[in-house]
């Protein structure tokens, strides 16, 4: 949803809101929102819902992912790329995460 405008993006955010509500053990609800924050560039709310994802899921390469970019835009580029490398331990052969910054 976040691809096609900021309206998305707030929509996408909503309906993951009322995901979490329902269903608080999901982590692709937080996935999603925090991509939504993270699009809105409201940085430690995406970090949280991030955190929340790896807590829930240790395994859910784009929360690393995900998260690696937002340490990216905030500046701290050895968190950043501690979290690309975690990515890309899950998933070697996904060559699509090596693109990310390093």
């Amino acid at each position: 949803m976040h691809r096609i405008g900021p309206f998305s993006t707030g929509l996408q955010k909503c309906l993951c809101c009322f995901g979490i509500e329902l269903e608080p053990t999901v982590a692709q609800a937080y996935t999603f929102r925090g991509s939504a924050y993270r699009h809105l560039k409201k940085y430690q709310q995406a970090l949280a819902d991030f955190d929340r994802v790896i807590e829930l899921d240790p395994q859910f390469v784009w929360a690393y992912a995900r998260r690696g970019l937002v340490y990216e835009r905030l500046a701290e580029y050895q968190r950043a790329l501690a979290n690309f490398d975690a990515a890309i331990a899950l998933t070697p052969l996904a060559a699509h995460l090596y693109i990310y910054p390093r």
